[in-house]
């Protein structure tokens, strides 16, 4: 390939583009935010997601929780699942920078449909820059709102769904919420993935106390798996959950 075809590629607008059911008005310039733009450092996709996130995290850790982004080690434990079962219609929640998102577009098919729910709007203009695969679809919405996704597309259900929401820092009624969303949406014989700090810490309120995800995850599916993945910072459990 030659250097202008290269750069031709490099500079295309991404094929993806943020769906969003309800119309908002177009967002000024120059209106604050948040969120602080995420900065490139680099061309290269894992030092500049490791920059980006950790930009985030400082703006608001209850949304990350984490100044680092998962691991390739986690991302691959996270994926397995989908792997194994041949998923074609996958959701993930909260994908961040995309250390999931690389590792799901691998594993799908060429007929595969990904829908990424990501409220950081600079997380989802990083992953609109980075990610120009038409498999994929990202909406800058909450996780909670995944069946209403699924009603207005062509898929009734989705095969397997990824979370890497911090849920133990959500109060209880939004992860009520997430939880019943993933439980909907998925296919019988569909597996959810979840992965939670080793520290099983509960910080939505003041003070954190000790929290098991297992119980809570149980209510909603009627298998529930874990195992420990230590390459990762900090170590984290994976859940598997199936839905029969």
């Amino acid at each position: 390939m030659r250097h202008s075809e290269r750069l031709h590629l490099r500079n295309r607008r991404p094929l993806v583009q943020p769906l969003f059911l309800d119309e908002e008005p177009p967002r000024s310039e120059a209106h604050s935010h948040p969120f602080p733009v995420i900065p490139h450092f680099s061309d290269l996709r894992e030092l500049h997601g490791w920059f980006a996130f950790a930009s985030q995290f400082f703006a608001d850790f209850r949304t990350t929780a984490s100044v680092v982004p998962s691991s390739p080690h986690l991302a691959r434990e996270m994926v397995a699942p989908v792997r194994e079962i041949k998923a074609k219609v996958v959701l993930e929640f909260g994908p961040g920078t995309g250390p999931m998102t690389s590792q799901l577009l691998a594993a799908l098919p060429e007929t595969g449909h990904l829908y990424c729910f990501e409220v950081n709007p600079r997380f989802v203009e990083y992953l609109n820059d980075h990610f120009p695969d038409e498999r994929m679809r990202v909406m800058e919405m909450g996780a909670e709102r995944a069946p209403e996704v699924m009603a207005a597309s062509a898929h009734l259900s989705a095969d397997a769904v990824v979370s890497s929401l911090p849920l133990s820092f959500f109060p209880s009624d939004l992860r009520h919420a997430i939880l019943s969303a993933a439980a909907e949406c998925l296919r019988p014989g569909g597996v959810f993935t979840q992965f939670q700090y080793a520290s099983g810490l509960d910080c939505s309120g003041r003070i954190p106390k000790p929290y098991d995800l297992r119980p809570k995850l149980g209510r909603y599916f009627s298998r529930v798996e874990r195992h420990m993945v230590w390459l990762n910072f900090p170590p984290a459990w994976v859940y598997r959950c199936y839905r029969d």
